[in-house]
């Protein structure tokens, strides 16, 4: 018992030391930046849950500038990053007395980068836990699964006989004699969570997103599903058993679905099937029925409070999104073919369908597993964001294609020789240096300046009135984020208006057409990116003319002028000071080709120019 105790010790070290790999990308230069766009969104209602605005923030003000949106994203994680902030307050009370930490006015920003290594490391433990008891408890499958039991005559070494059913009473267990064989194969689970690089990077530092929280919730899910199939039906302790797993699991699934109406709700379907048509007392028995008013009372208080707010776009946005999708690389198909897939889940998935298929033999639950990897699979295919799932499904299937392969000293060398394309992986994140073809820690270097100057933009936005910005959608939420100003794009698709709008801006072939876009817009802020990523991402949105849009000349053109010296305004008339500032004006108005636009702030990478609607006419 100690020496399992220390073992997952040394896993869950090994899961937490693994998601923290890009500590030097997420704390730069005495800050906290975030992995993706889509994170500091979830930052800004996390905000406004910590000032108090609400516990469920049910329209983002700060998104598809003006008319805002209406969220799918629910307040679980929300809370879970407020939760981390008190107590990370708390503890640096503590820690920390003569208040000289920089992390003391950043205590929101270190939760948000903390909360999704906890969680994994959370899923980690439990998948532990959950594939010792596997081996403690002897798997096996009710007969409605696995057929009639075995005879005494025909148990194997390390099978429980299982006498015939009589009186209608179902038939014990079999157990899964190769479980018990196979030394340690419970470690190879939570091991396998984890190293597996899309695991990883689906509770990675820095990355406050929901997947992390959905992760752990399906973990406890499904492996609580699989232990419900190995339960025997009839006896009384293994009676309160299946009460014990029928309520983790609805309690699971309907925190879940609360996070997520998308992957938790196809995965539950497919479930849901499973027992259709093997044993259809999951739905009727006794035993079960605290499980499900644990999940009815759990998904209709969510409803109530939080709500599911669904919408379909319009004809003229699905197109939009159609096209607007191939630029995201979590939407982008995979080609079963690619290393990626290898490098997320190993070389075992090769063989995985046969193994399940031969553990079948013994366990019918195999099957379940089988059916789930092809379907995660499938969709992974489709989508690649799929990948966190479909490594989780490969994470709960260990156990049976260990058992399939019968003895440990079989298992273990091919367990640990599959892993080497994930072994690559990491070798290429840990050692770029080693990598040159690659030139990946420039890369990273690179966009670590980038995230640092964009920061300096947004703290020049901000302003206690309300002064809305027109960006590129993959910088608009973390400049709302830092500049608590409203932003026309965003990250998520229900901000595809306003990503349409910005497009419209970006291509707009003259100045007088780009300023009243501005002016119809509301906006005070332009911010400007490379002029070619912002053509070749805005492009696919819509049908546009093929010519030069005057956003490339802005940004090349924009240069902030220092309009009168401190020494010109002590010394000139009134007379001769206004007219300093018309010349200023009038020269930066011919450089940029256009009156609505002044230049405040430019660096390597980025261009900030005010918008003054009110000159828009001048420029026509």
């Amino acid at each position: 018992m100690r020496r399992a105790a220390f073992v997952l010790a040394l896993i869950c070290l090994l899961a937490f030391a693994a998601r923290v790999w890009n500590v030097r990308d997420v704390f730069v230069e005495g800050a906290v930046y975030f992995v993706d766009a889509d994170c500091y969104s979830r930052m800004t209602r996390a905000r406004l849950v910590a000032d108090g605005r609400g516990l469920f923030i049910r329209r983002h003000d700060f998104e598809n500038w003006p008319q805002g949106t209406r969220p799918h994203t629910t307040a679980p994680m929300d809370w879970a990053i407020v939760i981390g902030q008190k107590m990370i307050a708390t503890g640096l009370g503590l820690l920390d007395p003569g208040r000289t930490s920089v992390l003391r006015s950043q205590t929101l920003d270190l939760s948000g980068a903390l909360v999704s290594p906890i969680l994994g490391l959370a899923a980690c433990a439990w998948l532990a836990c959950w594939a010792a008891s596997l081996r403690a408890s002897g798997a096996g499958v009710p007969p409605a699964m696995s057929g009639a039991g075995v005879p005494p005559a025909q148990a194997g070494a390390g099978e429980t006989p299982a006498p015939l059913p009589t009186g209608g009473t179902p038939a014990p267990l079999l157990r899964l004699r190769s479980l018990g064989v196979i030394r340690g194969a419970w470690m190879a689970v939570p091991f396998f969570f984890a190293i597996s690089p899309a695991l990883v990077h689906g509770t990675l530092l820095g990355r406050p997103d929901h997947q992390s929280l959905v992760l752990l919730l399906l973990a406890v899910a499904l492996s609580a599903e699989l232990s419900l199939a190995a339960t025997a039906a009839g006896a009384g302790d293994a009676r309160g058993g299946r009460r014990r797993w029928s309520v983790i699991a609805g309690c699971g699934w309907a925190v879940a679905l609360w996070v997520s109406l998308y992957e938790p709700l196809v995965l539950f379907a497919a479930m849901s099937l499973w027992w259709l048509a093997f044993d259809r007392r999951r739905f009727t028995a006794a035993e079960h029925r605290p499980g499900w008013i644990a999940f009815a009372a759990i998904v209709g208080t969510a409803a109530a409070l939080d709500g599911w707010r669904l919408s379909w776009p319009d004809p003229a946005l699905r197109s939009a999104f159609a096209n607007w999708k191939q630029t995201i690389g979590e939407l982008a198909h995979l080609d079963p073919r690619s290393p990626l897939l290898y490098r997320w889940v190993g070389a075992l998935v090769v063989p995985a369908p046969v193994l399940l298929f031969l553990a079948a033999r013994r366990d019918r639950r195999a099957l379940l597993v089988l059916g789930l990897l092809v379907i995660t699979f499938g969709l992974t295919v489709w989508q690649v964001r799929w990948c966190y799932f479909l490594a989780l499904v490969f994470a709960l299937s260990l156990p049976w294609q260990l058992a399939a392969l019968r003895k440990w000293w079989i298992a273990w060398p091919v367990f640990v020789i599959a892993l080497w394309p994930m072994a690559q992986d990491w070798d290429e994140k840990l050692f770029p240096e080693d990598h040159p073809e690659l030139d990946s820690e420039k890369q990273r270097g690179v966009l670590r300046l980038e995230k640092v100057r964009l920061r300096e933009v947004a703290a020049l936005m901000r302003s206690a009135d309300r002064r809305p910005f027109l960006a590129p959608w993959w910088l608009s939420p973390p400049l709302a984020y830092w500049s608590q100003q409203p932003g026309v794009a965003g990250s998520s698709h229900q901000s595809l208006p306003g990503i349409v709008a910005t497009a419209r801006f970006f291509l707009a072939p003259g100045p007088a057409d780009a300023g009243r876009i501005a002016r119809e817009l509301g906006v005070k802020w332009v911010v400007t990116d490379d002029p070619d990523r912002l053509v070749a991402t805005s492009r696919p949105l819509f049908a546009a003319a093929a010519g030069m849009p005057y956003v490339v000349h802005l940004h090349e053109a924009g240069q902030p002028r220092e309009r009168v010296t401190g020494e010109d305004l002590k010394t000139a008339t009134p007379e001769a000071r206004a007219r300093l500032l018309e010349m200023a004006d009038r020269a930066e108005a011919a450089a940029l080709g256009s009156a609505a636009f002044s230049c405040v702030s430019t660096n390597q990478f980025y261009k900030l120019f005010s918008v003054n609607p009110d000159k828009v006419q001048s420029d026509e």
